[in-house]
């Protein structure tokens, strides 16, 4: 199977969304020569596209919801450096597997590029939650710390700066 880009599956999904938001007993006049815009002929990338969505949790609609309406937010340029980005870490992946799979015909190693990039993604996602959850204990304490730290230091009594004749 062909790998959708990212961003095509994030705008297919805000569609969605959108087009499940509307309520349907306000649905724009239709013109008798014209079809209308939600139905188009399906080609196999649509149908798949489609496919994938329905298999995602709700969760993961969700954050793709979100994520979309942060992607328009972005600038021009912050949305083109995200793409940079992801082209090098694409860039990366491929590097990193191109000697292991060197003997291997082009759709094997394809299915193992995209393989190894589900599995390092989820190997990243395990390691920020893992990260996140580490700097939030860490930080707690740090704060104890100080805090303990300052009640100390206030609870002793400052020397009065001595009186000049």
């Amino acid at each position: 199977m062909e790998r959708i880009p990212l961003i095509a599956a994030c705008c297919f999904a805000l569609g969605i969304t959108q087009l499940s938001a509307t309520d349907p007993s306000q649905k724009p006049p239709e013109h008798p020569d014209k079809k209308p815009e939600h139905v188009r002929p399906k080609n196999d990338e649509a149908e798949s596209l489609k496919k994938a969505i329905r298999a995602l949790s709700p969760e993961q609609k969700q954050r793709i919801a979100e994520n979309l309406k942060a992607w328009k937010l972005l600038t021009a340029e912050q949305k083109e450096a995200l793409r940079h980005r992801e082209q090098l870490q694409r860039k990366q992946a491929s590097d990193e597997v191109a000697t292991v799979t060197a003997g291997l015909p082009d759709d094997q190693r394809d299915l193992f590029l995209q393989r190894y990039q589900e599995e390092r993604r989820k190997l990243q996602a395990s390691l920020r939650q893992e990260m996140e959850a580490r700097r939030k204990a860490e930080l707690s304490d740090l704060l104890q710390r100080l805090k303990q730290e300052m009640e100390s230091t206030s609870a002793k009594p400052t020397p009065a700066p001595a009186a000049t004749p």
